[in-house]
C-alpha cells in the first residue's frame, strides 16, 4: 500500500489494484507474467508511488511506469518464489532462491549482492538503500552499510 486507500497485491491469478483500502480489488492485465495458477509459486508486488511499480512471478521480474495498465517484463530467474522490495524509482532488491540481487536503474540490468548456497531466501525488507533484512528457513540476514 502506498497509503490509507491505495495499494497493489499478487495472487489469486494476477495483480490486483485497491483505491478504496481494499474494498474492492481490479484485476490489472499482466500477460506475461503467471499467477496462481496450478503448481504457480506465487508472486509479489512492489511500488515506490502511484506510477512506478514492480512484480515478480515464478519466472521473472517486470516493472510498470503507468500505475500498472502496462508491464515490461526485465529480468528472468529461478523457479522459485521471489520478494522484491525497492528504496526509490532506481534502486531495488530481489531474492531469487539462494540469491539477492540489486538493480540500480530501474531493473533494466541486476548484480548479485548475495550467494547462500543450501539456502533458500524467501523474506527481503529495506528501510533505505544502505539498511535491510532478508530472511530464510532457520536464519535472518541483516545488512547495514
Amino acid at each position: 500500500f502506498l497509503n490509507e486507500q491505495t495499494g497493489w497485491i499478487a495472487g489469486g491469478g494476477g495483480i490486483y489494484k485497491t483505491i478504496d483500502g481494499g474494498k474492492k480489488w481490479t484485476a490489472q492485465l499482466t500477460p506475461e507474467f503467471i499467477f496462481g495458477q496450478s503448481g504457480s509459486l506465487g508472486g509479489n508486488a512492489f511500488f515506490t508511488d502511484s506510477l512506478h511499480g514492480a512484480i515478480t512471478d515464478q519466472l521473472s521480474f517486470g516493472v510498470t511506469t503507468n500505475s500498472g495498465l502496462d508491464w515490461t517484463k526485465r529480468f528472468d530467474m529461478q523457479r522459485t518464489y521471489h520478494d522484491i522490495h525497492f528504496v526509490n524509482e532506481t534502486t531495488g532488491y530481489l531474492t531469487d532462491n539462494q540469491y539477492i540481487w540489486k538493480t540500480t536503474d530501474g531493473g533494466l540490468s541486476w548484480k548479485r549482492e548475495v550467494d547462500l548456497p543450501g539456502r533458500r531466501l524467501i523474506e527481503l525488507h529495506f528501510t533505505d538503500a544502505d539498511h535491510g533484512w532478508a530472511c530464510g528457513p532457520g536464519f535472518m540476514l541483516r545488512y547495514a552499510k
